[in-house]
C-alpha cells in the first residue's frame, strides 16, 4: 500500500476507506498531502455530507457540501463514479 501511495498523484476515497487504508483515524486530505509529496490532490468523500478536498496548489481543506436532491432521484447506482469523473475532469 505504501508503494502505491508514494507512486500516485491523486487520491479519492471515502471516509470509511481511509482508516482501513492508512491505519489512522485522521481523515484530513491535507495531512495526506503533507505525508506524500507526490500527491497533487486528495479527496475524502463523506456521502450525503459532501467531501473534503485539498490540492497541492491550494494547501487548505475545502469543504464541499453535498447538494440535497431528496425526492428527485430514482437510483443512486453510479453516483460515486459520476462524482469521480466530474472531479477528475475539473482538475485536468
Amino acid at each position: 500500500i505504501q508503494f502505491l501511495l508514494q507512486s500516485i498523484t491523486g487520491l479519492v476515497l471515502t471516509e470509511e476507506e481511509l482508516p482501513a487504508l492508512l491505519s489512522t483515524l485522521e481523515i484530513s486530505p491535507l495531512s495526506l498531502l503533507n505525508r506524500y509529496s507526490n500527491l497533487q490532490y486528495c479527496v475524502v468523500k463523506s456521502g450525503a455530507r459532501g467531501c473534503l478536498v485539498a490540492t497541492r496548489s491550494n494547501p487548505e481543506i475545502i469543504t464541499m457540501p453535498a447538494i440535497d436532491i431528496a425526492g428527485e432521484f430514482v437510483d443512486s447506482t453510479g453516483a460515486g463514479d459520476s462524482f469521480i469523473a466530474g472531479f477528475l475532469t475539473g482538475v485536468r
